[in-house]
């Protein structure tokens, strides 16, 4: 068990990249569970559902390209989203100079549903937020 192993609290931060898109949703809410039980914030990166046939032909075969929204609703029942980040318009097929535009955080939020891929902030309900 990681808490036996790490404690309460042991860590500022845990990060997956391309790890949940591969679970059920009732695994990833029990993985988001457990890693905010040792840290007070989860970011997790997961391709979406606009991401291309190309890209996803890259991938393992049984990821779930899940819409921003669908993301949205399965997290917002258990835990509070700090923020949402889009990046990845190579990955929908557009030139390169798109991603300079999502280097700023407020255009990134916005354009999320439609990047290849979304990068979520998640910490619990009972601490809302932590910045």
């Amino acid at each position: 068990d990681i808490i036996k192993k790490f404690g309460s609290n042991s860590f500022d931060c845990v990060i997956s990249h391309g790890m949940l898109e591969h679970y059920s949703d009732s695994e990833i809410i029990h993985f988001l569970k457990t890693q905010l039980s040792v840290a007070p914030l989860v970011i997790f990166v997961v391709p979406i559902n606009s991401m291309s046939k190309k890209y996803r032909s890259k991938g393992f075969g049984d990821e779930r390209y899940l819409s921003t929204k669908y993301w949205k609703e399965l997290i917002k029942k258990d835990f509070f989203i700090q923020f949402i980040f889009g990046f990845g318009f190579k990955e929908i097929g557009l030139p390169h100079p798109f991603e300079v535009i999502l280097k700023n955080n407020i255009i990134s939020r916005i354009l999320a549903p439609i990047c290849g891929i979304n990068e979520f902030w998640v910490t619990s309900k009972r601490s809302k937020s932590i910045f």
